[in-house]
Parts: C-alpha cells; sequence; structure tokens
C-alpha cells in the first residue's frame, strides 16, 4: 500500500474574479492528503501574493468549528504568505471528538481563503517573545487559547479590526448627556460626526505590564503585576519620543516603545490611535455615554459592569475583568486613562479650519462632516497651558465616573504621566 493515502480529491479554494493584483488561491490547486502518521497535508498554491492565509475545513458541507481545529493546524496558514505553493498541516487525530470517526475524513474539504494585505481578517495577533511573528484569524473561536487567557495579556498582543471606512460615525455628547462639558467650556464634548476612510486595529486590551516589559524596562509603578495595565506612561518619552503629530505624522523616535514595537512586528505601523479612532471603538456604535448603553455616570451599577473608576477602585486592575463592548474591547472605560495622538484645544475652529485637518473639534454651529481628523496642529489657546497638551480618553481608577464617559475630554500635558496613565496600540488594516 502507498506510504501515503489519499485523502480527499476534492477540495475547493476560494479565488476572486479580479485584476491580475488581486491576491488569489489558484483554481484546482487545492488538495488534502492523510500520511500513515494521520496528519493531514493541505496543499495550495497562491498567485498575486503576498496573501493573508486562513483555511475552513467543512465536513458534509458544514465547517468544522475553531475549537475542533485550534492547535492543530500549522504550516502556511493564518499568516502572510508569499506567491507559491504551500503546505498546511492538520492533525485531525489530536481531538478524541474526531480521532475514531471515520464520517469526518470521509467527506472533508478544504476552503483557502487569500486575504488581501489591505484588507487583512478581523483579529490580529502579535507574538512579544518571537520576533516577527504576527498571525491572523477570521473569527476569535479560532485562537489557540479563549481570548480571556492570560496569554493575550502577557506574552500576545491582540488587535481588533474596527468596521471604520466610509462610516459615519458621531462622536462627543449629545446636548442632555448628563456630566457633558459644553460647547464653551473646557474640555468641550461637541456632537459631531466623522469618517474614517480605512478600517484599523485596536487593542482588545489596554497594554499590560508584562507586554511592555516585552520591549522596553517597565517605568516606576505603584502596584506590580504582570496582566495590571501599564501606568506612569508619557506620551513625548516613552512612547513616541520628540516627534510630533500631525507634524511629524507617525513618525516616532528610535528608542520609543512605537519604535520598538513596530521593529519587533513586521514594520507594522504601531501608533496611539487619534482621539476619533478612540472614541469610534470605544462606542463600537452605542450613542449612550457608556459603551453597555448607560446613559448616566451617576448609574453606579451600570457603570460599574464596564469600568473602574473612583467609585469602586483604588489603584489600577489586571485588563479584561469588566464586560466587553460588542466588539470585545475591554476596559474602553476606566482602570487606564489613555493617551490619544491627538493636541488638545478648547477653541473651535470653523468648518473651512476643520477642512484642512486643523482640528478635531470641527465645528461648533456649522454643520458638515470631518473626514480621518488628526487634531490641532498647535494647541494655541489660553486653555491649553501650552503647546504639548494632549488629549487622554476613558478615564480612570483615580477618576470620577463622568470623567469615564466616551465623549469626555482628558487634557494632561504630554511630557507628565502619573500611575494612571496608560494606553492601547493603534495600526492601520493594511500591512505593508
Amino acid at each position: 500500500m502507498n506510504a501515503r493515502l489519499l485523502f480527499l480529491c476534492l477540495a475547493t479554494a476560494v479565488f476572486t474574479l479580479a485584476s491580475p493584483a488581486v491576491p488569489e488561491i489558484r483554481d484546482g490547486t487545492v488538495s488534502m492528503e492523510q500520511g500513515v502518521d494521520r496528519t493531514v497535508t493541505i496543499r495550495y498554491t497562491l498567485d498575486n501574493g503576498p496573501a493573508i492565509i486562513t483555511v475552513d475545513i467543512l465536513t458534509n458541507g458544514v465547517p468544522l468549528t475553531g475549537a475542533l481545529l485550534q492547535g492543530r493546524l500549522a504550516g502556511d496558514i493564518n499568516r502572510k504568505v508569499a506567491s507559491g505553493t504551500h503546505e498546511i498541516l492538520w492533525r485531525p487525530h489530536e481531538d478524541e471528538r474526531i480521532a475514531g470517526d471515520a464520517r469526518w475524513a470521509e467527506s472533508a474539504v478544504a476552503r483557502v481563503t487569500a486575504w488581501p494585505t489591505n484588507a487583512p481578517p478581523t483579529w490580529m495577533v502579535v507574538d512579544l517573545t518571537t520576533q516577527d511573528s504576527v498571525e491572523f484569524y477570521p473569527d476569535e473561536t479560532w485562537f489557540p487559547k479563549p481570548i480571556t487567557d492570560d496569554l493575550y495579556k502577557t506574552d500576545r498582543l491582540v488587535m481588533r479590526k474596527i468596521p471604520a471606512a466610509n462610516v459615519i460615525y458621531r462622536i462627543g455628547s449629545p446636548a442632555n448627556e448628563n456630566g457633558r462639558q459644553g460647547d464653551s467650556a473646557n474640555p468641550n464634548e461637541i456632537a459631531h460626526q466623522v469618517m474614517l476612510t480605512s478600517d484599523y486595529y485596536i487593542g482588545v486590551y489596554e497594554v499590560t505590564q508584562a507586554q511592555y516589559k516585552h520591549l522596553k524596562s517597565l517605568p516606576s509603578v505603584d502596584q506590580l503585576g504582570d496582566t495590571i495595565a501599564v501606568g506612569n506612561v508619557r506620551w513625548r518619552q516613552e512612547l513616541r519620543g520628540a516627534k510630533f503629530w500631525p507634524t511629524d505624522g507617525h513618525e516616532v523616535a528610535a528608542n520609543s516603545f512605537m519604535q520598538l514595537m513596530r521593529t519587533h512586528a513586521c514594520g507594522i505601523e504601531f501608533d496611539l490611535p487619534t482621539e476619533a479612532q478612540w472614541e469610534i471603538a470605544c462606542r463600537a456604535d452605542e450613542p449612550a455615554a457608556f459603551n453597555n448603553g448607560c446613559i448616566d455616570y451617576a448609574d453606579a451599577d451600570g457603570v460599574a459592569e464596564v469600568a473602574w473608576t473612583s467609585a469602586n477602585a483604588s489603584q489600577m486592575q489586571p485588563v479584561g475583568l469588566k464586560k466587553p463592548n460588542r466588539w470585545g474591547l475591554y476596559d474602553m472605560h476606566g482602570n487606564a486613562v489613555e493617551w490619544c495622538l491627538d493636541l488638545y484645544a478648547s477653541t473651535n475652529p470653523s468648518i473651512e479650519d476643520a477642512d484642512a485637518k486643523a482640528a478635531h473639534i470641527a465645528y461648533a454651529k456649522n454643520t458638515g462632516l470631518l473626514v480621518d481628523p488628526v487634531g490641532p496642529a498647535v494647541a494655541a489657546d489660553e486653555k491649553t497651558t501650552g503647546a504639548e497638551r494632549g488629549i487622554a480618553k476613558g478615564g480612570s481608577f483615580g477618576l470620577s465616573s463622568d470623567v469615564a464617559r466616551a465623549a469626555r475630554r482628558y487634557n494632561p500635558a504630554r511630557w507628565s504621566a502619573g500611575q494612571g496613565s496608560g494606553f492601547r496600540l493603534c495600526c492601520p488594516a493594511c500591512l505593508p
């Protein structure tokens, strides 16, 4: 008998009927064979690469769940792959739910998908212990461990793609929101519409002490703990260096955390989120003051469901203990106050200034749509106390519940930090 048994003659490929520049799995090239050791080899040929490769395995037309496949697939899968012929290894016999049932083997079909690098899957996971190890998953059930496992709060970094491209979102607060900072207040929260022209990834968790230590020495903190959000990080020093947004764009200093992260992870342009990116991600299309639908910061139970504030915490907490929003993001309210890229300005420029991307707060009495806002180039009004005052969002364990509202704008100096000053990462959903 042949040392390799024909496992399946029928296999399918997902491909795109488009221009030659679009990556695709060559029709008819997907095959599956099972060796005498029962390992299944899935072969495919990618044209017009690179692309991110994922696979579905179907039995009787029904996909096996990620729970049945996770940890049993290896090879050229869940990562960026160059053009050419590649292999994926599947070890179904390692799952007792499949191992003794011949029907799985008899009816199995592999469906290989090529994702363009400018339209990657929903989830990205960076291995902080290994250089240039970045994986992608269309669904969180494919993760080797549940997303709440401490692995993803220490040695891995999980990023979630935000479906923002060409979608109009409202940020800021309505006039009747309790605690709102009004049109002429410092800092104002004028409700307005924004649209981003691209999707982006943002961290599922605030960056923790363990994650930070993989790349840079931990700043002085009052409370040590691997899964506790890192605090005492400064926008200008530790995170980005003496490079200014938006005048220097996404350029960062060589020894900054952001540059170390980029060097570690395939040159992906990690940075802080803009205020618009942060608030869109926080709300997850929820118009209320808090992303669980709580409309009033005075609702102690409602706020406590999603946030650590001075009402229920006296120190920084491990990440991921509260309820996530509908996009699976944790601690967007409370715990650590999170740095954004934008400079702070309390004034409200004209709509003409907004069109020139001069300020994030686009208008007070004008109407219109602000596209890809980047914040002011200079924080030049009397309420900012200097040109380096930045935006931080979400409140913290040391601040009252009203500051944890999605719209609230906190304006610390970018060269300063406190125990509650933390951050979460953001990057384009377009790979280099």
